[in-house]
Parts: C-alpha cells; sequence; structure tokens
C-alpha cells in the first residue's frame, strides 16, 4: 500500500493540493513503519516526497529533516553510485538553494549530477 500512497501524494503536491499530499505522504509513512517487513525505499521516497511538500509550504527546517533521513534510509540500501542516491542529493540542494544557501545547494546539485553521469 505504501507504494500506492507516495504517488498519490506527489500527484497531490502537483496539483497544489499540500492537505491531501500531506495526508498520502503521512498514510505511507504510517503504512510502512508498521510492517514487520518495511519497504525501505518506499519509505525513503515517502519522506522525500513529504520533505518537497514541506519546501513548497515553507515548512524548511522539516523539509530538510525529512530529506536527510530520506538520504539515510537510501544509503543504507544501495551503494553511493546508486541513482536513487542521487535523486534524493537532487532534491537537497533544491531545498539547500531555496533557504539561501545557494552554496551548499550547488553542491548538492554538483554531487547529485556527478552520480547521475555514472
Amino acid at each position: 500500500m505504501g507504494q500506492v500512497y507516495y504517488p498519490t501524494a506527489r500527484d497531490q503536491l502537483f496539483q497544489v493540493d499540500f492537505a491531501k499530499a500531506e495526508l498520502f505522504c503521512d498514510k505511507s509513512i504510517g503504512f510502512e513503519s508498521s510492517r514487520p517487513d518495511t519497504d525501505t525505499l518506499t519509505s525513503a521516497k515517502s519522506l522525500e516526497w513529504k520533505g518537497i511538500l514541506f519546501n513548497y509550504m515553507g515548512n524548511m527546517e522539516q523539509a530538510v529533516f525529512l530529506n536527510e533521513e530520506a538520504l539515510n534510509l537510501r544509503q543504507a540500501i544501495f551503494d553511493s553510485s546508486a541513482k536513487e542516491i542521487a535523486y534524493n542529493i537532487n532534491s537537497l540542494g533544491s531545498i539547500y538553494t531555496d533557504l539561501g544557501d545557494v552554496q551548499k545547494g550547488e553542491k548538492a546539485y554538483r554531487d547529485a549530477f556527478r552520480i547521475f553521469k555514472l
């Protein structure tokens, strides 16, 4: 079910329905955390999308926290050259840039681009 909820959350975010996006992110996170055999990648994607949502809503502290948590989960299951790692680093670059930390944002973008080129 978690794999159904986070794409729905993403779709709601693109439709600028933040309340529904947050609801579906929370459903995905809750579902995965309650399972004995948690799908770590789905959990990471759900956290990342909730972080992106919080970025759009202006809750930057939570946006950074959730995206860093998502990155930690991805790093636990993928090697450092995996595209899944790059997606998350790219999201962090966007958040850092929106926070006004252009230097940290640019570093994240460069790191993500380096992985995408592999």
